[in-house]
């Protein structure tokens, strides 16, 4: 090759470099697209941003900033930096900080100081971690992210120094229209005026975020928040010991072993991850604060290969370094025969590197969906499907692991209104779970207008679901009719359980399983927490159905008509029980809360503590109905109208029982107290006329049975006997004269006075139920 030719090649390559767009330079990869976001990965590439600040991101490692001070932000800086009106182009993309940690950033400027100066409010920030920030604005807005936010910023941290005038936050100056979702800051903060551990000045919404840093200033201070004139969650948490501030507008003050118990957290309704099936949220170090679950090491993200070959997505799962054990075929109505429905952890989270990985395989459908030949759901595919054919028939036919990504409303049924009234197309089908668990439920409705919310929106006449388990829901809505399987039932819901959170902040009608039931609950259960504001119970919210053989363990927390099982009963309530804790306003019941003008409670029990302000009893709050063969044992705490049983108007009570002793209250408007042990004698009840197993004085539906030294149950309930009836039943083998209460030790499990083989029978039919 001559030089000349040479020469002219090299020249031609310099003219290329020229003139191509400065921004396919700067990057590591990517064009900037939501499907291919711009790859950084060096300071250079930090910087390079501010090419184009509507494009996409994401950071592909950590980078390190040590060795330059900046006078203003890294990313969409004030351009004219001598007032406190934003003269720059704010970020309007997205910023995935993909689990990775920018540190040691040093701003020292005057306005609109952090990582970035303002984030538009198309522009949203997640996943990014600032170590070791340094953050100075002289005058206003200053962050460790952000000097002010319009956008999105969600499961993000900060930690490091940030100091300022006015408008001073450890993440968020001046959070002005935007959300903080899922954030928290451990930055030391200090300013004289607006100064907050997490955000200076709040407009917008703060919701499930903590802050555990000092916070220094001369007025507006506050340890999660300086001034706010949004909406910052009460399930948000600072910490008064660390932090030295006892006040703030918003959230809630904790001291530090709270803000290290998970059961501070827990209670508000925070997810936590589970890292062997993929569901993300926060995690706990011992003897630490929470922590975001792309903080934990030694996990892997779990790739999308739903719908993909058998050997293609064993392939993809193999290079991800997943732990893949098994194959399965299952049938599926969506998902053709050879491809992958999905797996045994939730596509889109992260696992522990040794977690199991199952691989569900679709065999393909014959269904058509006639009750003979109903459509089988194997995948979440099918599962959203459903909403094509809502009257017909369906079966479930494998565990289904959703996505890390949440629903903003129901899933099927859903409602596409912005008013009270349900507008959407309702489910008349049938829903057969079969047995089976749908896991990782998560709705997300907290920041649009939100109700009729959970797997199903709205169950109408002729519609039933059935035999189908919920695991690890979380659904978060704004206003009415909420639950974790159906927000509002007119049909038939039974054999179901629900288990995990349902918040409603603002909201109405809200419960663990069904948020408005006016059809039927039966044979079903909840447990996790509830809360949010009126008519909220652990089971359902509101009830002008039927309600039998249920229950919930569920803790309730809410303001006006809060039950353990029900917030307001207009229906019928039988053959339940509750044991949560039930905390309200007025009307809260450790069973429901309130009982209105014609509606009846019926061989029904609570152990769970109720407190309130009026209206408050440890069985029902206020009652206006017909209660009847009922007890209630937790405890009881409240201001005015309150009752071991029931809180003021008693209606027609009759044939009811409390403990004196655990509810710690002596006097009720109606019904009987009793002692712990009268309570655990049975003739106190079969002199009431309530039906016990092996008697028929009282009738032969045997809805009670009695336990050695405990509280009557449901005859339903199954008790699981142990190693030690086991021993007990030896020792009193063929015994006579047994009595309560003792019944011989328990042994005679059929309270028939002696120990028999029927006793041996009972004993086995039930070993080691759970």
């Amino acid at each position: 090759m001559s030089k000349q030719t040479s020469f002219s090649i090299l020249f031609a390559v310099c003219v290329l470099i020229l003139v191509l767009p400065s921004t396919l330079l700067a990057f590591a990869g990517g064009d900037g697209s939501p499907e291919n976001p711009y790859q950084i990965s060096t300071r250079a590439d930090l910087e390079a941003v501010n090419n184009d600040l509507a494009a996409c991101y994401i950071l592909i490692n950590d980078i390190d900033l040590a060795g330059t001070v900046y006078t203003m932000a890294v990313i969409a800086s004030d351009t004219v930096t001598g007032s406190n009106t934003f003269d720059g182009t704010p970020f309007a993309g997205s910023f995935d900080g993909n689990g990775h940690i920018i540190s040691n950033l040093t701003v020292d400027g005057s306005y609109f100081c952090g990582l970035f100066g303002e984030i538009g409010a198309a522009g949203s920030v997640y996943a990014l971690g600032l170590e070791n920030a340094s953050v100075t604005a002289k005058y206003y807005f200053a962050g460790g992210l952000a000097g002010r936010n319009n956008g999105s910023v969600s499961s993000c941290y900060s930690a490091g120094s940030i100091t300022g005038g006015r408008e001073v936050g450890g993440l968020v100056g001046n959070n002005y229209d935007g959300s903080v979702f899922k954030c928290y800051s451990i930055a030391t903060v200090g300013g004289d005026f607006e100064v907050g551990g997490l955000v200076g000045n709040n407009f917008g919404n703060v919701y499930k975020c903590y802050s555990a840093g000092s916070v220094t200033g001369i007025f507006d201070l506050g340890g999660l928040v300086g001034h706010n004139f949004g909406n910052v969650s009460m399930y948000c948490f600072w910490d008064v010991e660390t932090s030295g501030i006892e006040t703030s507008e918003g959230g809630t003050g904790v001291t530090t072993a709270q803000m290290q118990d998970i059961n501070t957290f827990l209670n508000a309704g925070w997810k936590f991850a589970d890292f062997q099936i993929a569901v993300t949220g926060w995690y706990m170090p011992p003897e630490s604060y929470p922590r975001l679950f792309w903080q934990k090491t030694g996990i892997l993200e779990v790739p999308d290969v739903t719908n993909l070959p058998q050997t293609q997505a064993q392939n993809i799962l193999a290079e991800n370094g997943l732990n893949v054990t098994d194959t399965r075929y299952v049938n599926s109505w969506q998902i053709p025969q050879g491809n992958v429905t999905g797996l045994s952890v939730c596509m889109g989270g992260y696992v522990d590197s040794s977690a199991p990985v199952v691989i569900y395989v679709s065999s393909g459908s014959n269904g058509d969906g006639t009750q003979d030949y109903p459509y089988e759901i194997a995948s979440q595919v099918d599962l959203d499907s459903v909403n094509t054919e809502p009257a017909a028939n369906y079966i479930v036919t494998a565990d289904i692991y959703l996505s890390s990504i949440a629903y903003a409303k129901a899933v099927v049924a859903y409602n596409v209104g912005a008013v009270w009234a349900y507008e959407g197309t309702p489910f008349t089908g049938s829903f057969d779970g079969n047995g089976f668990v749908i896991s990782n439920l998560k709705i997300d409705g907290s920041n649009s207008y939100s109700n009729y919310c959970g797997l199903f929106g709205f169950i109408a006449e002729g519609g039933s679901v059935y035999n189908l388990g919920l695991e690890k829901v979380s659904v978060t809505a704004t206003n009415n009719c909420v639950g974790g399987l159906v927000g509002s039932n007119y049909g038939s819901v039974s054999n179901c359980y629900s288990n995990g959170s349902v918040l409603f902040p603002g909201g109405y009608k809200a419960g663990g399983l069904v948020g408005d039931n006016s059809g039927s609950l039966s044979g079903c259960c909840s447990s996790g927490l509830v809360r949010g504001s009126d008519n909220a119970g652990g089971l359902v919210g509101n009830n002008s159905g039927s309600v039998s053989g249920c229950y919930s363990t569920a803790s309730v927390i809410g303001g006006d008509n809060v039950g353990g099982l029900a917030g307001e009963n207009n229906g019928s309530v039988s053959g339940c029980y509750s044991i949560g804790s039930v905390t309200g306003r007025d009307r809260a019941g450790g069973l429901t809360g309130y009982n209105n003008d014609g509606s009846s409670v019926s061989k029904c029990y609570s152990k769970g503590s109720a407190t309130g302000n009026n209206y408050v009893g440890g069985l029902v709050g206020e009652d206006r109905g017909r209660t009847s063969n009922c007890y209630s044992t937790g405890l009881v705490t409240g201001d005015n109208y309150v009752g071991g049983l029931v809180g003021g108007d008693p209606g027609y009570l009759s044939n009811c029982f409390w403990d004196v002793e655990t509810s710690g209250m002596e006097t009720n408007v109606g019904g009987t107290g009793l002692t712990t042990a009268q309570m655990q004698d049975i003739f106190r009840f079969t002199d009431a006329g309530w039906d016990f197993v092996n008697e028929t004085a009282n009738g032969v539906d045997d809805n009670w049975q009695m336990p050695a030294f405990d509280y009557p149950r449901l005859s339903w309930e199954a008790i699981a006997p142990t190693n030690s009836d086991m021993a007990m039943l030896s020792a009193y083998w063929l015994s006579g004269g047994c009595a309560a209460p003792d019944w011989c030790g328990g042994a005679d499990r059929d309270f028939d006075g002696s120990v028999t083989v029927d006793d041996l029978l009972l004993l086995a039919d039930n070993w080691l139920y759970q």
